[in-house]
């Protein structure tokens, strides 16, 4: 082969040529230098390797050279290490930058074909209790463990639908990103009302990501973040939206660690905006009075579309709450209060009643507080009244007593109080027992079993009058036993009924009966029975109750005696 150029005429042997690429690269050799062009010798006729290939003792491989080679080759000449290498090819970078992205084909409103559309596209399965309720007014997906992946193609499909007005996914605990997809379904959508996420763990960081938009939205009126751990901070971030203007009317923050911070940040907002018709702020430990008394002062001041409050399990203890609360019950619309579960005690009872006359409130809930009786019995009183409109007073978990069933009756006979509705726990033991009075059913059975002698029957209320008389207390077992010895039939059923009607103290760890209280009642039932002339006091006897025997016999009242304490 000739040269290139044409001198002397060498001719010279090409093992590999690779085409050029031209590069408009700077650092690129020129051709000449690359190490993939080897020349062999011009002042030989025959490649030295050729003539061994020939012979079957030398093979040139693919004709690519490793770069780890060429790195440790001693040779002087420049190797360029990429040369034998194709060229890298172009994924896409191009066209993505210069081309402009192709527009989706015109989706119906309801959002079912771009939400199949998506789900095939990312390779996600479709979720069929959301597709199947995409034209329904609501799509309930509690419990359902929603990835943040589906989540994201939900809220796509969500931004445009003119038909969902309440969605809720409850417990799905979803992330950052998830948070973030339906923040964005909340800018554009325009149809959905009640947004619920109960549960899903979504914390501060979440909830900034779910309201970057929510002041833009102006159809969602009922927002449920209960359980959500968002603590001080999120409560904070919360209080900012209402404060910003966001139009929901229904708030659910419970049970997320929400403190003083919050609630100082909520005295603030309620007086810029304040369109709040339902707030439930129970099982957050609000235990900071002063804060708590100026939230709850300006909720009264502010609110003219306030129905319901749950303020319950917060922790309220002091009169000074009971005070703004009495001040909160003023509210024109407010129809529900929930204080159950709180701390409040009989001081607070008339506080938190005292506004009731100029209250349109329909229920209250006082359950599980710290009141007693009395302490009920004034929360009642008021109710007597006629233009209070209280129609249910629930007190779960409270005992009451017989003058508040007496002012109840008292409450139940108002021509206003047909419907009235009133919850309680036990009624305490001071009633007064309507039928036959134990006394007298004790004292006529003894008469009774006095008279089953056929031969020779015994007086036993004489005999008892005459006990009386001879002791002061008498012991269960003595009287057992004088009983026997008078041949009277007796059981211990009978005795133990006549020590619980007319019982006296305890005597050496055993219970007595009072002689006195017995006398007195026998002379009540029996006015003619009377002691004869020549009466002498019965025997008495002292019984040994461990060992089952008579200690001692004796005409006068025998004395107790006190066991001696071992050394």
């Amino acid at each position: 082969m000739e040269d290139s150029a044409g001198n002397l005429g060498v001719s010279a042997e090409v093992l590999f040529v690779k085409e050029e690429i031209v590069s408009s690269s700077s650092e690129d050799l020129p051709a000449e230098e690359w190490s993939s062009l080897i020349i062999a010798n011009p002042f030989s006729s025959v490649n030295p390797k050729k003539r061994l290939q020939e012979e079957g003792l030398y093979d040139p491989g693919s004709g690519e050279m490793c770069t780890k080679y060429l790195r440790m080759s001693d040779s002087s000449v420049f190797r360029h290490p990429y040369y034998n290498y194709p060229a890298v090819l172009d994924p896409g970078i191009k066209i993505a930058l210069l081309n402009p992205e192709p527009e989706r084909p015109p989706y119906p409103d309801d959002g079912y074909d771009l939400y199949m559309d998506l789900c095939k596209e990312h390779n996600i399965c479709p979720v069929n209790l959301f597709y199947s309720n995409l034209q329904a007014p609501e799509i309930n997906l509690k419990y359902y463990c929603a990835g943040s992946a589906n989540v994201r193609m939900m809220a796509m499909a969500l931004e445009r639908n003119n038909f969902v007005k309440r969605f809720e996914l409850t417990d799905n605990h979803l992330n950052i990103d998830a948070c973030y997809h339906l923040g964005q379904m909340i800018k554009n959508n325009t149809t959905l009302e009640e947004l619920i996420m109960d549960g899903c763990k979504i914390r501060e960081v979440g909830l900034r990501n779910l309201t970057a938009y929510m002041t833009s939205n102006i159809t969602i009126k009922t927002f449920s973040l209960a359980r959500n751990d968002l603590s001080d901070d999120g409560g904070e971030l919360f209080v900012r939206l209402i404060a910003a203007g966001a139009r929901f009317s229904r708030v659910n923050l419970r049970y997320n660690g929400l403190g003083m911070n919050t609630v100082t940040a909520l005295h603030e907002a309620l007086q810029i905006h304040n369109i709040i018709t339902h707030l439930d702020l129970s099982w957050n430990p609000l235990v900071h009075v002063g804060s708590v008394v100026k939230f709850l002062k300006t909720l009264a001041e502010t609110s003219e579309t306030l129905q319901e409050l749950n303020l319950s399990y917060a922790g309220f203890s002091s009169e000074r709450v009971a005070e703004a609360i009495a001040e909160v019950t003023t509210i024109k619309q407010l129809k529900i209060l929930d204080l159950k579960g709180n701390k409040l005690n009989d001081e607070c009872a008339p506080i938190l009643v005292s506004n009731l006359l100029n209250s349109k409130l329909h229920t209250y809930d006082l359950s599980d507080n710290e009141f007693t009786p009395s302490g009920a019995c004034k929360i009642l009183l008021p109710l007597t009244k006629p233009k209070v409109c209280l129609k249910n007073l629930f007190l779960d978990n409270i005992c009451v007593n017989r003058t508040f069933m007496g002012i109840l009756e008292k409450v139940r006979r108002l021509k206003v109080r047909k419907n009235f509705v009133v919850t309680f726990d036990k009624v305490l033991h001071d009633w007064i027992a309507i039928g036959d009075d134990p006394r007298t059913l004790i004292l006529k059975r003894g008469e009774y079993m006095g008279k089953m002698k056929k031969k020779d029957p015994t007086n036993v209320p004489l005999f008892l009058l005459s006990l009386s008389y001879a002791a002061d207390y008498i012991r269960a077992k003595e009287v057992i036993v004088m009983m026997k010895d008078k041949k009277i039939p007796t059981n211990d059923d009978w005795v133990d009924g006549l020590i619980k009607a007319f019982p006296g103290p305890i005597v050496d760890k055993k219970p007595t009966v009072d002689s006195e209280k017995m006398r007195e009642y026998i002379r009540r039932l029996w006015p003619d029975e009377k002691l004869p002339p020549d009466w002498t006091p019965p025997v008495m006897i002292r019984v040994d109750v461990k060992n089952k025997k008579v200690v001692k016999k004796s005409n006068t009242a025998l004395p107790v005696e006190k066991k001696k304490k071992k050394k």
